[in-house]
């Protein structure tokens, strides 16, 4: 679809059904192109109400959405397919990634800003549980570019009940509430934990598992919660790498220290979330979607936040991406029409919320207490995860070329930790003044 770039001026009213004393943008009925990784078959292809609610949007915004899949995932490799819209003058107005794809299309000058619009308001108009940092799912340098993020799925340790009452090991829950609940603690309870229970010389009965793979889980997860990072933005505006600050070695360190000194954590030839399904790991590092991946355990488990560093002052509630919209920089449509179109189209502020999406929430914690909790303790963990769930992307090969394999070195082969991060300072360090210090 060819598009006509042309300036416009927007009607602004106000609408009283619905949105109470909410600003409505008349599009003057032309066309607004939204590229989606999902079909529109798929998403209201059998819901009659997401279709009526649709006709609402398209009546009240006086507008004809257009609805694609451009045929990549919405990670960053969506982002050579929409460099090629943008040069070809054939992008579309709102498109959805993940963060660390809009990370590149943003570095790349695909995206526009949408620092005017962007004020305190703007950051907390969407409810704490759809997405707790504003910043941390929308800046990519000094700029906010991404805003309208899928609801958070933020990263705590489930832990099976039966072990720990089996080797008389203090429980995470209580830890938690007591406010010891820290690296130390969990590594103390996975080295208790860890042992030979059948005398062939073998662990089977480890101490702690990880879902994710070392590239994007529990290094990242463990940066956050001992408020490190990879990089960071000096006084001057400049990016620096950080890997080899203190918060961040102590975090190398500690991989280093579970995987081969303490060896609590199977690292290679194990299926580490099955070890835990089956009742061989007393905890596991996994994001609060994890209860389904648990609920036809024998054990009973519980749930806790993730715990702190030996930096941290609080508890961090951390995962690795979002899904989040952006506009290209060849919309001709003004930020702040297309912002409330997107908002509208999917109910994320109150304004436009019904009597479903009001209790969305309290269903998704209701639904995983009655099908997969079997405490009171986890749903309140559980809670306190999603309404404080927060975006991590510095790690990300956008940022830190070579992450990946310096993990793999550190957790799977055992190479030093100071050895590998020195190793990645310079080529780092230059790939950020390419990116950021022009």
């Amino acid at each position: 679809m060819k598009k006509v770039i042309f300036s416009t001026v927007l009607v602004v009213v106000l609408f009283t059904g619905i949105v109470q004393a909410q600003t409505i943008y008349d599009f003057g009925g032309e066309t607004v192109w939204i590229w989606h990784n999902q079909t529109y078959e798929r998403m209201y292809g059998d819901n009659p109400e997401g279709v009526a609610h649709l006709d609402w949007v398209e009546k009240t915004f006086n507008v004809d959405l257009e609805w694609s899949t451009p045929g990549a995932p919405q990670d960053a490799r969506m982002v050579e397919p929409l460099a090629a819209a943008v040069m070809a003058g054939d992008a579309p107005d709102l498109f959805r990634i993940q963060t660390r794809g809009m990370a590149l299309a943003a570095l790349q000058g695909l995206v526009r800003p949408i620092n005017d619009v962007v004020d305190e308001e703007f950051k907390t108009r969407i409810p704490s549980w759809k997405i707790n940092d504003f910043d941390s799912i929308s800046k990519v340098g000094d700029s906010y570019y991404a805003f309208g993020a899928d609801p958070p799925q933020g990263t705590g340790i489930w832990w099976n009940k039966a072990i720990f009452e089996r080797e008389g090991l203090v429980s995470p829950y209580e830890l938690y509430i007591n406010g010891e609940w820290t690296w130390d603690a969990m590594r103390d309870l996975a080295i208790k934990a860890t042992r030979d229970t059948d005398g062939d010389g073998e662990i089977d009965q480890w101490g702690l598992a990880e879902y994710e793979s070392w590239t994007i889980g529990l290094p990242v997860w463990l940066l956050a919660s001992n408020e490190a990072t990879t990089f960071r933005i000096d006084e001057n505006g400049h990016a620096v790498f950080a890997m080899d600050e203190p918060e961040a070695m102590a975090v190398w360190e500690f991989l280093y220290d579970l995987a081969h000194v303490s060896k609590v954590m199977p690292v290679e030839g194990v299926d580490r979330r099955a070890v835990f399904q089956a009742g061989d790991a007393a905890m596991i590092a996994h994001r609060t979607w994890g209860a389904r991946h648990f609920s036809s355990m024998e054990e009973d488990y519980s749930f806790v936040p993730f715990p702190k560093g030996p930096k941290a002052d609080r508890h961090y509630a951390v995962f690795n991406h979002a899904n989040v919209w952006g506009i290209p920089v060849t919309s001709k449509w003004p930020t702040e029409a297309l912002v409330e179109l997107l908002y509208a189209i999917f109910k994320m502020p109150e304004e436009y919320m019904d009597a479903d999406s009001e209790t969305e929430k309290e269903d998704w914690a209701t639904s995983f207490f009655i099908m997969n909790a079997r405490d009171y303790e986890s749903v309140e963990t559980f809670y306190w995860v999603i309404d404080n769930s927060e975006v991590f992307t510095a790690h990300d090969e956008v940022y830190i070329p070579g992450f990946a394999d310096a993990m793999t070195r550190i957790v799977v082969y055992g190479e030093n930790p100071a050895t590998v991060i020195a190793s990645m300072k310079q080529p780092v360090q230059a790939h950020l003044d390419e990116l950021f210090n022009k």
